[in-house]
């Protein structure tokens, strides 16, 4: 399940791709599950698209985006829509393995970072089915931690800051690569990014240096970008490194390791790919 405040107009089919795209590879993944995407409640939907997503209607404009996206992610929990062991993901992220047996082994799970700053993936959270009512209850205190917060802080990291407050900090030794206990909330695991949500930084180059917003030259190693496919099970393609989610879905196609074709989207590869064919070229 893919949430984004997709846009209107001339932008929407434009921020749709990333729907589409993380939708054909989770369908890869999980050939029998269902896709729910929340868009705006006025937002044009192309028709060809409803055999492959369902569209939740919700007005993502009320409030700062990270705060409406947690507000989202609690109404969806609560809502008729979740019968299932449910991935909440946001749209940049593209899974190319499953999840694994872990579903037996919690009753909700999160994605932890490498650092204290910012240590959990505020748009990431695995709900099961059966213990809906612990995730609702953790969406709930999410919102009323961030509820106080200045709304300048609400569009930047209260989710995360929150998310953290609700967690609980691992140790330092704990911020390891394995998979951890939440130190606050029973049957909680935290998976570790680097495998379950990777984020592409020093692997390979990104266009902007996040820290110091210094422009790099280096050329992009597309052997390396491909790779990641197979030896990782989700890829976050956050921040500046949003054109490499192209690139990357675009070489997949390229070597035939997931099929576009049978979803007989009315896109072509010029419009879904561009980037790709804008950075390669």
């Amino acid at each position: 399940m893919c949430c984004t405040p997709i846009g209107r107009e001339e932008k929407y089919l434009d921020e749709l791709r990333f729907v589409v795209i993380a939708a054909i590879f989770f369908k890869k993944v999980y050939p029998e599950g269902r896709i729910f995407v929340g868009t705006t409640l006025d937002a044009k939907v192309p028709d060809y698209l409803f055999n492959l997503i369902t569209f939740v209607r919700f007005p993502f404009e009320k409030a700062p985006f990270a705060f409406t996206r947690q507000i989202f992610y609690k109404d969806f929990i609560n809502s008729q829509h979740l019968t299932d062991d449910t991935l909440i993901t946001g749209c940049d992220v593209i899974f190319c393995k499953e999840i694994g047996g872990l579903t037996n082994l919690c009753e909700m799970a999160l994605t932890y970072r490498y650092h204290r700053t910012m240590p959990y993936c505020s748009d990431f959270i695995l709900v099961k089915k059966d213990h809906k009512e612990l995730a609702l209850r953790f969406q709930e205190n999410v919102i009323a931690t961030m509820n106080w917060m200045p709304k300048e802080i609400q569009n930047g990291w209260a989710d995360q800051l929150s998310i953290a407050i609700e967690i609980g900090f691992l140790n330092d030794s704990e911020y390891n690569g394995e998979i951890q206990d939440s130190p606050k909330i029973k049957n909680t695991l935290l998976l570790p990014g680097d495998e379950y949500l990777y984020t592409p930084n020093d692997f390979f180059s990104s266009e902007k240096n996040e820290l110091y917003g210094v422009i790099r030259n280096d050329i992009l190693d597309l052997d390396s970008l491909f790779g990641l496919a197979s030896i990782k099970t989700g890829i976050h393609f956050k921040g500046n490194r949003k054109h490499l989610f192209f690139i990357f879905a675009y070489l997949c196609k390229s070597n035939n390791f997931i099929d576009f074709e049978k979803y007989k989207l009315k896109m072509t590869d010029e419009f879904l790919f561009k980037e790709f064919f804008t950075q390669v070229s």
